[in-house]
């Protein structure tokens, strides 16, 4: 095989034809390799669109049940915080209930302990009146109770619990002075 190349033009070629086959085939097995090289680009590109794809749906849904799971939590709160609320409703009527019968029997020997009576009752309005405000600065946008934030709704029964708190401490008071009176 020699190696006599021809100059034209500032191109070299060669003169042999078994060179010439050698650098087709060479340029041919080059040719196949940009093919194959280009198709794994494209292949990888495609893969690496479809990844960033499946991670920004992943991502969204993650969020979702993120969201979905800090409803759930809040929803498990509001509903607890509604338990005690009611718990603490029932202790109230059961507290004023025990006062007023024990005030009847107080009365008889101090007729002065109605003062605490009034005192009492005067209280358990004032509590009421605040609970009545409580709620309709609430419902003054004209939503629903259902429809306002949770933070609202927690907020709303917190003031009730205190109320109540605040009443059932009148009447435990009360109840203490009468006892000591009598």
């Amino acid at each position: 095989m020699s190696l006599a190349l021809v100059a034209k033009s500032n191109e070299f070629a060669p003169e042999d034809f078994p060179t010439i086959e050698a650098l087709i085939d060479l340029h041919k097995k080059v040719a196949k390799a940009e093919k194959e090289a280009l198709a794994k680009v494209t292949t990888s590109t495609t893969v690496e669109v479809e990844n960033k794809n499946l991670i920004e749906k992943f991502m969204d849904c993650r969020e979702k049940l993120d969201t979905k799971l800090n409803n759930v939590y809040s929803y498990v709160l509001f509903a607890a915080s509604l338990g005690h609320l009611a718990k603490d409703i029932t202790e109230l009527v059961n507290d004023y209930k025990d006062f007023s019968v024990n005030t009847v029997k107080y009365v008889t020997k101090k007729p002065f302990i109605l003062w605490y009576y009034n005192s009492v009752n005067q209280a358990i309005i004032r509590e009421v009146k605040y609970c009545q405000g409580s709620i309709a600065q609430l419902l003054a946008s004209g939503t629903s109770i259902m429809r306002v934030s949770m933070s609202d709704k927690m907020y709303l029964i917190n003031c009730l619990r205190g109320s109540i708190t605040r009443a059932r401490a009148s009447i435990a008071r009360a109840n203490l002075f009468c006892r000591v009176m009598v």
